[in-house]
């Protein structure tokens, strides 16, 4: 009987290996890891730095699949994640309400997590009207 056990030993591994590989092939099919990165971009609504987590309100994207124009979306914000405004390194807790910003992204699951964060200068403010005193004149 020994002799048995070492021809079904290799047999047993390799039809576990097997399952694996097609388990691993199944879940890559069915969308619930994706390994393409997304950008949207648009304002922080929320920041949650203890649970890792930012809300944003969409104004533009590459994908127009997913997150849906105009919803509020969560991005899950992890240790892999790199934050920048002006190319200096940022902390989540870091990023303010308001901020706008262009998020790179993956999808897992029904998740999105970020992958970057950049943080857009702020836009020019409108030009005050002609002959009306600025706030650093003095008249």
């Amino acid at each position: 009987m020994k002799p048995m056990a070492k021809v079904l030993g290799p047999v047993v591994v390799m039809i576990v290996m097997l399952g694996v590989t097609s388990g691993v092939g199944v879940v890559a099919q069915t969308g619930l890891m994706s390994s393409t990165l997304t950008k949207i971009s648009g304002q922080i609504t929320a920041i949650d730095a203890r649970n890792g987590m930012l809300k944003l309100a969409p104004s533009a994207m590459t994908d127009q699949r997913v997150p849906k124009a105009k919803e509020l979306t969560v991005f899950l914000v992890d240790a892999k994640a790199v934050i920048f405004k002006e190319d200096q390194p940022l902390k989540l807790e870091q990023l303010k309400v308001g901020d706008q910003v262009e998020i790179e992204y993956l999808t897992k699951g029904n998740r999105y997590v970020a992958r970057s964060i950049i943080v857009q200068p702020p836009t020019a403010e409108a030009p005050t009207k002609q002959g009306a005193p600025t706030p650093q004149s003095t008249q």
